[in-house]
């Protein structure tokens, strides 16, 4: 007899749209919805592996735990030097090519 009085106050609502409106909740959906993709399409459709955004989920557990200070460290680093990071990833790209050319 609690559950219909609960409902009818609007908690089970309000906990219903924290869900579905929390970001971390879209981040957790956009991380896993492409394994169950793969997984109910694999037969049917050639897919490209959709792996590699799963990393989001592993980005949002790290910033719960106590790493979250040393990440935001992180990134701020990053995106402070952007400019400097794409000019010497693009340096490495260069001569790891050049050096897998020349191995031909």
């Amino acid at each position: 007899s609690e559950q219909p009085s609960r409902f009818a106050a609007g908690s089970t609502g309000r906990r219903v749209a924290f869900i579905v409106l929390d970001p971390f909740a879209l981040i957790d959906l956009v991380a896993l919805l492409p394994l169950y993709v793969e997984l109910w399409l694999s037969h049917s459709v050639k897919l490209p592996s959709l792996g590699w955004m799963r990393i989001l989920r592993l980005l949002h557990l790290l910033s719960l735990s106590s790493f979250a200070p040393v990440l935001s460290g992180i990134f701020s680093a990053i995106f402070s030097h952007l400019d400097l990071l794409l000019v010497v990833s693009t340096y490495l790209g260069i001569a790891t090519w050049l050096s897998c050319a020349s191995l031909f």
